[in-house]
């Protein structure tokens, strides 16, 4: 069910968010009520319910010596994660100065969830107006394994300036110029002798090498020098590479 799995997102436990759910559908409720709804130990839903009530979601009223509980309007989501935006935003420049940073720092992620991840550290990294690279583009597998996020990224780098240059192997090229919106990639087309070993992004301060297979991973790998590196790399390999026919 897509809706407890976005409630899990917002903070819930799968048990909170099946109470929650069954809240909202049943309206007011006493315990024995919500016992049989869910099917499950009245000691849990006692213990589920004092949750939602504290994060403001429910509340509770005493009638006949039995108290019912009544979820609250579901807007009260929205409000809440505005309001922890605007805290985030207030305390952040606090904590970036006390943040000690390590000079190099390596991150894995894995499955299509983990390259969502590296789509918003693409966000959150360039500035207005930047480019990042790729080399040796897997436009098939990226985009199989991208298929359900990727283009929500794209529109928000058009609308941000960002643009990619990327240069890959000629049986990619054309499907990598199809899939991606005008302005937005630039695609070259490596010599037939010359190879990569994996496709890899370029961008800010980031390295990251993208493992595509039955459980697709991507390293992270956030140095400068190692940045830089690349993006050297990048530019001789795409004085190489010709432009897609």
């Amino acid at each position: 069910m897509k809706i407890k799995e976005n409630l899990q997102k917002l903070g819930f436990s799968a048990f909170d968010a099946d109470l929650y759910l069954a809240l909202l559908r049943e309206g007011d409720s006493p315990v024995g009520k919500l016992v049989s709804e869910i099917g499950s130990h009245r000691e849990l839903v006692y213990g589920g319910l004092r949750r939602l009530e504290n994060k403001g979601l429910v509340q509770s009223i005493e009638r006949k010596k039995i108290r019912h509980y009544t979820a609250l309007e579901p807007q009260i989501l929205v409000r809440q994660a505005v309001e922890q935006a605007e805290l985030a935003k207030s305390v952040l420049p606090e904590l970036s100065k006390v943040f000690n940073q390590p000079s190099v720092s390596v991150k894995i992620y894995e499955g299509s969830d983990g390259f969502e991840e590296v789509q918003k550290d693409i966000q959150d990294s360039l500035k207005d107006n930047d480019e990042y690279f790729v080399i040796g583009g897997s436009g098939g597998d990226w985009y199989e394994v991208t298929g359900d996020f990727y283009m929500k990224y794209r529109k928000k780098s058009l609308k941000r300036g960002i643009t990619l240059k990327s240069v890959t192997y000629q049986g990619e090229a054309g499907g990598i110029s199809a899939k991606e919106p005008k302005g937005f990639c630039s695609v070259r087309v490596l010599p037939k002798n010359f190879s990569v070993p994996s496709a890899t992004k370029v961008y800010a301060d980031k390295v990251v090498i993208q493992v595509f297979g039955e459980q697709p991973v991507a390293i992270m790998i956030r140095s400068k020098a190692v940045s830089e590196t690349y993006k050297n790399y990048f530019q001789v390999i795409w004085s190489l590479a010709k432009p897609i026919n």
